[in-house]
């Protein structure tokens, strides 16, 4: 298989670069069975077309997680690969969540679970004890429903994480609950053939 990685910095690689670059080669050599492709192309730090996108942004990078950073990459994989397929959303606001479930669930179903839940137990673990928004909320929500349905262990761990998380005194709480109640039912189909619904709940419950 081979694997071609684009760094955009001038000069010599930064150590954020170097640390991403060695998760890269641990996730294809975990991904090699399952890979729909020959190849496997990544921009590191900037989005280029037809190419997978790594951020450096990530906590796994910021805490130098090895483990955490190829579950990363995996997961930068598994997006690139359903947005290949044709799964996409087109209320912006609401996208990066719902993609960013499906891919995890991808993930989980071929065999990757124990990954995707290290990932989010190492990263949720430093975030910021209480969870101060909406997006926020929701964010750290993708934990479980990445799960659900499919794993009810992580499932519920994650669940339990992040009611301890959420501290806010505010409507915030019940109307993310009926919106995370409403988000489930899509994870019962493949894809979310009602996400006009889901975006237009969203818009609900976050316009001022």
């Amino acid at each position: 298989m081979r694997v071609k990685k684009k760094f955009h910095g001038s000069g010599s690689r930064s150590e954020k670069e170097l640390f991403i670059s060695k998760a890269i080669d641990g996730a294809c050599k975990k991904m090699k069975d399952v890979w729909p492709w020959t190849s496997m192309e990544f921009s590191i730090g900037k989005e280029m077309a037809d190419r997978i996108f790594v951020p450096l942004n990530d906590l796994s990078i910021d805490i130098k997680d090895n483990k955490a950073a190829i579950a990363y990459v995996m997961q930068r994989m598994y997006l690139y690969y359903i947005h290949k397929s044709g799964f996409s959303i087109d209320n912006r606001k609401i996208a990066p969540l719902i993609e960013k479930i499906v891919a995890n669930r991808r993930m989980v179903k071929d065999g990757f679970a124990d990954d995707l839940s290290y990932y989010y137990y190492s990263t949720l673990a430093v975030k910021n004890k209480y969870v101060k928004s909406m997006d926020g909320f929701l964010d750290v929500s993708s934990s479980w429903l990445s799960f659900y349905g499919e794993d009810g262990y992580n499932t519920g761990m994650f669940r339990d994480l992040v009611r301890q998380m959420f501290k806010i005194e505010s409507n915030i709480g019940k109307d993310g609950s009926e919106f995370l109640a409403y988000l489930k039912i899509g994870l019962k189909d493949n894809v979310y053939n009602h996400a006009d619904e889901i975006s237009k709940k969203y818009y609900d419950i976050t316009k001022t």
